[in-house]
């Protein structure tokens, strides 16, 4: 738990879903800070996808994602680049929560993307379904 000067909110709206920390300081200026995804710590936090909204480009990458499922696919390996902070392990985190088997956090996840796109969210499902992803 932060100190109490410390208000914790959520980033929403962006690629990345981090916690902003914001402080004032004795001058009366506010700074904000992040709190990153981290992989190993933030998959079994059921709050680590809260204020996640899977942008455009988020879901051009899904889409592209999904393609490579089929079995007629070539495409096997996907590599993530681009500057600090621009969401690339709170994505990695999103497809994580994707991909893992239905009786685990699916759950989470699913919810954001038929919200932000029910097409794609029905193509990944039907996807995953006909490959026997991750059973």
């Amino acid at each position: 738990m932060p100190p109490a000067s410390f208000a914790v909110t959520t980033v929403v709206g962006a690629v990345e879903n981090e916690s902003r920390l914001t402080t004032t300081t004795k001058s009366g200026t506010q700074r904000i800070f992040f709190r990153s995804i981290r992989l190993e710590r933030d998959f079994d936090d059921s709050r680590a996808l809260e204020g996640y909204s899977p942008t455009p480009q988020v879901r051009q990458v899904l889409s592209r994602i999904a393609e490579s499922l089929q079995p007629s696919s070539t495409e096997r390996a996907w590599t993530l680049t681009g500057p600090y902070g621009t969401g690339k392990s709170a994505f990695a985190l999103f497809l994580a929560h994707l991909l893992s088997s239905p009786n685990k956090k699916r759950d989470l996840a699913w919810p954001i993307l038929s919200a932000t796109a029910p097409k794609l969210a029905d193509s990944l499902e039907s996807t995953l379904e006909a490959v026997n992803f991750c059973r």
